[in-house]
């Protein structure tokens, strides 16, 4: 049961940190920088991408399995934070910047949907026992509510002293850690019953 706390609340944290409400706040910024002063036609966009990765996730979770999901579409959050970055850290055309920057949004939040949002409130009931399901999830919801009150409460400060760049290269670097920690501590789960699931953990332990 610690074991899968741990897993539990170690995705939430990193899935929050990983900067997603911040993203998704500062993302109407990002398209009024680019003439699209709508809400509406920024929200579209938005939503549209989301939906479109939630779709590839339906198709691609029981195929290519949670765990290879997680860690790709970290790894795809990674990639595009670190694209703004590029994009408003250096010298480029102001077009160009600004183009950079909606790509690396929507990429974002595709990585996102695709994986990160979806799996990781999939795998954690997967990896815990009838029994010990409800106190996992419990606490894993907790620490979720707590980090996405913590972001929202302190991103825009965070913006405002140290600079968006500097900002969302540090939620690249917790997309980073949270694929390493994904491909390490976590186990597929995809057709596998509770029972080989509780022996992949419990080698993984013995190996650690």
């Amino acid at each position: 049961m610690v074991a899968v706390a741990f897993i539990g609340g170690s995705l939430f944290v990193l899935q929050q940190f990983a900067g997603i409400n911040g993203v998704l706040y500062f993302s109407s910024l990002t398209f009024q920088n680019v003439g699209i002063t709508s809400g509406a036609q920024a929200s579209l966009y938005v939503g549209v991408t989301n939906f479109a990765g939630a779709l590839c996730a339906s198709y691609l979770i029981d195929k290519q399995g949670r765990k290879k999901l997680l860690i790709g579409s970290y790894l795809g959050m990674a990639v595009s934070m670190f694209l703004i970055v590029y994009s408003v850290g250096f010298p480029l055309d102001e077009d160009l910047s600004q183009s950079l920057s909606i790509l690396g949004t929507l990429m974002y939040i595709f990585s996102f949907a695709i994986g990160a949002g979806p799996v990781t409130g999939l795998i954690i009931p997967e990896l815990s026992s009838n029994r010990t399901r409800g106190k996992i999830m419990g606490f894993s919801f907790s620490v979720h509510w707590v980090c996405n009150f913590l972001v929202g409460l302190f991103f825009l400060d965070l913006v405002e002293k140290f600079g968006v760049g500097t900002v969302y290269a540090s939620f690249g670097s917790v997309s980073l850690l949270a694929a390493a920690f994904s491909h390490l501590f976590t186990v597929e789960t995809k057709g596998r019953s509770l029972e080989e699931i509780e022996l992949s953990l419990n080698s993984r332990d013995d190996l650690s």
